[in-house]
């Protein structure tokens, strides 16, 4: 029995155990901050006795975690707080005001304000600071109770539950407005929809799917007053009507007190002092300026000074040292938090991207300097939305020289792949008025920017340039001028082909050194070397692009069928199989088919068109189907293939599938009508009706049928029989000269295209 008893008493103070509730604080405009945890079934008291504020939470008895709370706040408004097993004690250092007021259902907010400054929640009463001695001793009690003023009724209190009240009958009437109070008011409601989307957007407000519950609990207070019998006094329009109009946090920055712009979900754009890269640093040498903020880096006690990471951190951007600054701000935690956008700006200094494209893809819209850095977050072509390009221009004119330098051209090509081809010149062009030559990357993207303009040789002629010097941006610049020459067909060298291998060797197994890859399959197919292209090729289908591998193919058959020799063509084309063909245009496609025609392979070309639509009939891929069925002795489909085409072409395929079936008549007639004399002529001879069709004074078929046509003369006249019988003889040697010429003229076969 002892056993376990034992080990339940070793595991019920464990069960029982809770975590302190954390405490959080921050300074803000003019008044300091501390939030802590509020269980949500749990009610919570809080008063002021003198200089001691304490809250009291119901039912805890596990304390505070305080071990944060100086970090972030000075000891000029509050000088200590201690924590005890049900309360948080508050010392304040000044005749301070303390406002109170929950956040949400679930933290408890307690505002110390510096005399004179106003709070936007009320006030908590002040009481009898001789009894603080008195009450600091029953502070740990369940008893004590906060004496709070009412809040107002815009975020329920999780406290305890006041004495049913009545409510009191309100007067709803009220004189009408003037026109400044609705000024007032429309700009009051304005505002508020724009600092409400931007609390959203931080986290302040978030939705509850909590149902509400049927008795709300609010601060036990004092039994209210009767209610006013007239109104109150109208607002003074001429203050400023937003300033009791506050949405912040602990972890916010002071509230601003005019209207700031914000993006179209509530983001606020930052401003422009937050990113003024031009101010982190001067014109004295960067190892003296480095040098000075390494050393102020560690303060008292081997500490890292906050303010010293911070400055050490813009120093290193305001010279493009996007790595050292990160290294930097990871030394400083609390500095990283509160400035992601570094990050960021470190990223795209070092890589011409943020790692994370959120929040500056949404600061796009911002007219101001973010818009600069928004543009590199953006996926090129990912947008069709308007962007600030002026407001980037105006910002990359401030950066110093040497950010320009590194900047501009990265900055260039994004505004090119969207579409800002001005912009995207214009960038460049504030390159050209800097003393120093243009590096390497700027004649690059200006290559880019010729080209996308339409001045194919002055875009290839400064990617020759590139290309031609040993540079990190030489392997972008060989890959450009290869892409450059592919739709202007024009020739590759085969020592430009080599050289893009050999770069493709150097970054092998890179995502670099896959571009070579392709840009070098390109260029032995362009330079013709067939055979080294057909490996290549074979070598990239195995990778999973398959938009490469389309590409490459297409432009492989497109080259094999214009420029390769019989015996290549043909030892390369029949490798692939008609459904690859089929992705050719259909001009390549035809091109292919009639090469494949004169090369004697009709049943190949037949089945490369049979692929295309039977509804597609376009009157070159018609005229093809037509001779290759004559090549493949089939009158019939040729005739199916011409129906309905009247053009001039079609006569000499549709007469020469007429006589192939044996209709020579109508073939005699379609090749008259085409002007083909010498087929008109065959093709009448062999007509039933031939001495009708073929002409009399025909060199050889005329005097034939002249032959067939004559006849002898006959008399039983016995005078003159010798004559008769000498012109006999004469008519049949005519006739056998006749028959000889005709034999000998008449060929085996007919070309009936003749």
């Amino acid at each position: 029995m002892r056993s376990p008893l034992l080990i339940l008493g070793l595991i019920l103070p464990l069960i029982a155990s809770a975590d302190p509730f954390p405490v959080q604080s921050g300074e803000h405009d003019g008044f300091t901050r501390i939030v802590t945890q509020v269980p949500n079934s749990d009610a919570w008291d809080v008063k002021q006795t003198g200089r001691k504020v304490t809250i009291s939470i119901k039912g805890h008895q596990d304390g505070f975690d305080t071990s944060t709370v100086f970090q972030r706040i000075a000891r000029d408004r509050i000088a200590a707080i201690e924590s005890r097993a049900a309360s948080l004690i508050l010392t304040l250092e000044c005749d301070c005001r303390v406002s109170a007021f929950p956040s949400g259902s679930d933290y408890a907010v307690i505002d110390v304000a510096s005399p004179g400054v106003a709070l936007p929640t009320p006030l908590i009463a002040l009481e009898n600071p001789r009894s603080s001695e008195t009450q600091d001793q029953d502070a740990t009690t369940e008893d004590s109770q906060a004496k709070l003023t009412p809040v107002p009724p815009i975020l329920p209190l999780i406290v305890k539950a006041p004495k049913p009240q009545k409510p009191p009958q309100l007067d709803l009437d009220r004189t009408p407005l003037t026109e400044a109070q609705q000024s007032a008011l429309n700009e009051l409601q304005s505002q508020l929809a724009q600092e409400l989307g931007a609390a959203s957007t931080r986290g302040l407000l978030t939705p509850t799917a909590r149902a509400p519950s049927a008795r709300p609990r609010s601060v036990e207070a004092s039994e209210p007053s009767d209610p006013p019998t007239t109104p109150p006094e109208p607002v003074d329009v001429a203050q400023d009507p937003l300033q009791n109009m506050r949405i912040s946090s602990s972890m916010d920055a002071p509230m601003r007190k005019k209207a700031h712009p914000t993006t179209r979900k509530g983001q606020s754009c930052p401003d422009d002092a937050s990113i003024a890269i031009e101010t982190w640093g001067s014109a004295e040498a960067f190892d003296k300026q480095i040098s000075a903020g390494r050393a102020a880096l560690f303060g008292e006690f081997d500490r890292i000074a906050p303010q010293a990471a911070l400055s050490l951190a813009q120093t290193y951007l305001y010279f493009g040292f996007g790595a050292e600054a990160q290294q930097v701000l990871a030394l400083a935690p609390e500095v990283a938090r509160d400035n992601p956008l570094l990050f960021d700006l470190a990223d795209i200094m070092d890589h011409g991207e943020p790692r994370r494209a959120d929040p500056l893809q949404s600061f796009a819209e911002c007219e101001s300097d973010i818009a600069l850095w928004a543009v590199f977050a953006l996926e090129s072509g990912a947008t069709s939305a308007t962007l600030p390009v002026s407001s980037a221009l105006r910002t990359i004119n401030k950066l110093p020289a040497h950010l320009r330098r590194l900047l501009a051209p990265q900055l260039s090509r994004r505004l090119l792949s969207h579409g800002y081809d001005d912009a995207a010149a214009a960038v460049l062009r504030s390159l050209e008025r800097l003393p120093d030559d243009l590096p390497v990357e700027a004649t690059l993207a200006q290559a880019h920017v010729a080209l996308k303009e339409g001045e194919i040789e002055d875009g290839t002629a400064k990617l020759e340039t590139v290309a031609a010097q040993n540079t990190p941006h030489t392997p972008e610049a060989l890959i450009a001028l290869i892409e450059a020459r592919i739709d202007p067909d024009e020739p590759i060298s085969a020592e430009t082909a080599a050289l893009v291998d050999t770069y493709a060797q150097e970054h092998r197994d890179t995502t670099l050194g896959a571009k070579l890859e392709y840009a070098h399959a390109l260029a032995l197919i362009k330079s013709g070397q067939f055979d080294r292209a057909a490996r290549a090729i074979k070598k990239r289908n195995e990778s999973d692009n398959a938009t490469e591998k389309i590409a490459l193919n297409l432009n492989f058959l497109k080259e094999l069928t214009g420029q390769g020799d019989d015996i290549v063509f043909l030892d390369h084309i029949l490798d692939f199989s008609e459904e690859d063909i089929a992705q050719l245009p259909k001009p390549d496609i035809y091109d292919l088919v009639t090469r494949l025609l004169s090369l004697g392979f009709a049943a190949e070309a037949q089945r490369i068109l049979a692929t295309e639509s039977e509804t597609d009939r376009p009157l070159r891929r018609q005229l093809l189907a037509a001779r290759t069925a004559l090549a493949l002795q089939q009158p019939f489909q040729a005739q199916a293939a011409l129906l309905g085409i009247d053009a001039p072409e079609a006569s000499p395929l549709r007469a020469q599938a007429k006589a192939m079936a044996g209709e020579f008549g109508e073939a005699h007639d379609l090749y008259q009508q085409s002007n083909l004399a010498s087929s008109a002529q065959d093709t009448a001879w062999l007509a039933n009706d031939w001495r009708d069709r073929t002409p009399k004074d025909s060199p050889i078929y005329g005097a034939t049928a002249r032959l067939v046509e004559s006849r002898p003369a006959l008399s039983d006249d016995p005078n003159g029989m010798l004559a008769r019988t000498k012109a006999a003889l004469s008519e049949s040697a005519a006739a056998r000269g006749t028959l000889d010429k005709l034999l000998s003229a008449t060929a085996l076969t007919q070309d009936a295209t003749e």
